[in-house]
């Protein structure tokens, strides 16, 4: 929804009256123009930030505030949500907000403006994974999938590819080392801006572990030093475990209300460096200017709680998702998350819950 400050303090208000603690009234709120953010004074209102987002899920406050205008536009207007209208199941008579579908990419697989009768919605099509994290999306009278999150101001594709869901595979790639460090791009060639770590959209999620970008320039580098077989083998090993860190919508300027972000970030760890992480790279040998760097483990931790505060998550699967973030295993960099053997982290299985 497109909502502003006030909004945001009316509803820290409703939550100090039901929390009804001295230690959170102090918390206050600051806006750019784009997200809120929370302003602290002390430890103990840190400690309370898990409770106080929690305490959103159950008051169904969305945490974001949208930009005026869409995705880097100067000219689309958002149409003005009040918060209490963001929800589908609200009545919202008068709302009519500005239809925008970008051009589709020549090189690039999209869905046109006009939206084909043959779509299968809530599932695979024609090798596109529309199938939403956690329960199915509905459809509109129009035929258009309706955004999980609620309204934005905005309808149409925008600038996504796809109606619907649109996946981007986070790979964080860590290897044993003191500081602990992960594979980071210096160039802006990533879909999705977290901590640099590689993130690309994808058709088909559940088949990919590591961006297929990413991929190719470790490919390229290695193939430098060892066979393609061993490569290949290398890749193999390092997919066969990997811990699920996230999966779920994001809050994100590109999304409209028929169109819409979800992340899945997940972690492939070399614990003893006899894998990836024997790949050594410099910024300025490679296309992407991957190369190694320290992992800020609190900062990590950190975006994780606020992609869990704007997900479209069920209070149980928010409630797992915080406990994973909190349980950092340092012996093997790890998350105590959803460990999704062989390298599945399929629909039914790791995002249900069930390994």
């Amino acid at each position: 929804m497109y909502t502003s400050t006030d909004d945001v303090y009316t509803y820290f208000r409703f939550l100090q009256i039901i929390i009804s603690n001295d230690n959170i009234k102090s918390i206050y709120t600051a806006s750019l123009g784009k997200h809120y953010r929370y302003q602290r004074a002390s430890k103990q209102q840190d400690m309370l930030l898990p409770i106080l987002t929690f305490l959103l899920k159950i008051a169904f406050v969305s945490s974001v505030i949208y930009e005026k205008y869409y995705a880097g536009s100067t000219s689309i207007i958002r149409t003005y949500v009040p918060p209490d209208k963001a929800s589908w199941k609200v009545p919202f008579p008068n709302y009519s907000p500005v239809r925008y579908s970008a051009p589709c990419d020549a090189n690039k697989h999209c869905d046109p403006e006009k939206l084909s009768p043959t779509v299968k919605f809530n599932s695979i099509d024609n090798n596109v994974d529309r199938r939403s994290t956690g329960k199915k999306y509905s459809i509109n009278e129009k035929g258009f999938p309706m955004n999980p999150n609620g309204r934005t101001g905005v309808e149409g594709r925008g600038i996504l590819p796809f109606y619907g869901p649109n996946y981007v595979v986070v790979s964080l790639i860590t290897r044993s080392s003191k500081p602990i460090e992960y594979l980071a791009v210096k160039n802006a060639d990533t879909d999705l801006d977290i901590l640099g770590i590689p993130a690309e959209f994808v058709t088909m999620p559940d088949s990919v572990k590591i961006t297929p970008k990413a991929r190719t320039v470790i490919k390229e580098i290695m193939l430098k030093s060892y066979a393609n077989a061993t490569i290949e083998e290398i890749f193999n090993k390092v997919t066969k475990k990997t811990t699920l860190l996230f999966r779920g919508t994001l809050d994100d300027e590109r999304n409209t209300d028929n169109a819409w972000i979800e992340a899945i970030w997940i972690q492939l760890a070399d614990s003893n460096v006899r894998k990836l992480g024997l790949v050594e790279v410099e910024e300025g040998n490679n296309p992407l200017g991957l190369h190694w760097t320290p992992l800020d483990i609190s900062e990590l931790k950190a975006r994780l709680q606020r992609f869990v505060a704007q997900a479209n998550l069920s209070i149980t699967d928010s409630a797992k998702q915080q406990a994973r973030e909190f349980a950092w295993d340092m012996r093997d960099q790890g998350t105590a998350g959803q460990r999704c053997n062989n390298g599945q982290h399929r629909l039914d299985n790791c995002r249900a819950g069930r390994l």
